[in-house]
């Protein structure tokens, strides 16, 4: 019998539901609580303290995050988190307008359990989360790196490879026009995604991204619609 209360607190664009929602998720039920004037919308998730600890009750939420920013693809960024005996709602943050959803419903959760994969979208939630044009970038190339480990040609050549089966319509209209400024697909990726972006945003070299740099910083944006390579068809 549950007897301990993991109450998180969130900040979201995803659309949340109007009542308490509960769902289903790797073997733990995980209920979405709405806000109200003075609390935050929240995730409630309760368990047996002698099953699992109050860490890893923690990091079973977070993962639960992770994968709802993956299928909404809306950040979400946990605001405060809390363990006791009751599940008490907490004061939110600074009132914002929440998107909500009066026919909510969240169906078909992947059951994810290879290791890489939960650190990919722990990862990819990070990202979304971030409040940097530049960083989000950086963020979401670490995927990339951490699938293709085996160097940076590699990773050069997946993305070149994958670039030509995305099916997002702004992702798409970007590729169009960064490759009529370059040779070659394998260029295209090598020296503007890979050497002007990542490289740049990462390291303090003479060609360093400046973040005072409206239209720099706009192209970056630009290419931030090639984050769908991850999501390519069958």
């Amino acid at each position: 019998m549950a007897n301990r209360c993991r109450v998180t607190s969130v900040k979201t664009s995803i659309e949340w539901p109007t009542e308490s929602y509960a769902v289903q998720f790797e073997g733990y039920e995980y209920i979405l609580r709405p806000s109200s004037d003075i609390n935050a919308p929240d995730i409630l998730l309760k368990y047996d303290d002698n099953q699992i600890s109050d860490s890893r009750s923690h990091q079973l939420t977070r993962e639960f995050m992770s994968t709802l920013v993956w299928l909404r693809r809306q950040p979400l960024s946990e605001f405060s988190s809390a363990v006791s005996s009751l599940c008490i709602e907490q004061s939110g943050p600074s009132p914002y307008l929440q998107p909500i959803a009066e026919d909510f419903e969240l169906n078909l959760l992947p059951q994810i359990s290879h290791p890489k994969a939960k650190l990919a979208l722990a990862i990819y939630r990070e990202a979304m989360n971030i409040n940097s044009t530049s960083y989000k970038y950086l963020g979401f190339w670490k995927i990339i790196g951490m699938l293709n480990s085996d160097g940076s040609d590699n990773q050069i050549k997946w993305i070149a490879d994958t670039l030509q089966q995305v099916q997002d319509a702004r992702a798409i209209e970007r590729y169009e026009q960064l490759k009529t400024d370059c040779s070659s697909i394998s260029d295209l990726v090598k020296d503007h995604l890979y050497g002007s972006r990542r490289c740049a945003i990462a390291h303090a070299f003479t060609d360093t991204i400046n973040p005072d740099n409206p239209e720099v910083v706009n192209g970056i944006g630009s290419d931030l619609y090639c984050k769908s390579i991850g999501r390519i068809r069958n």
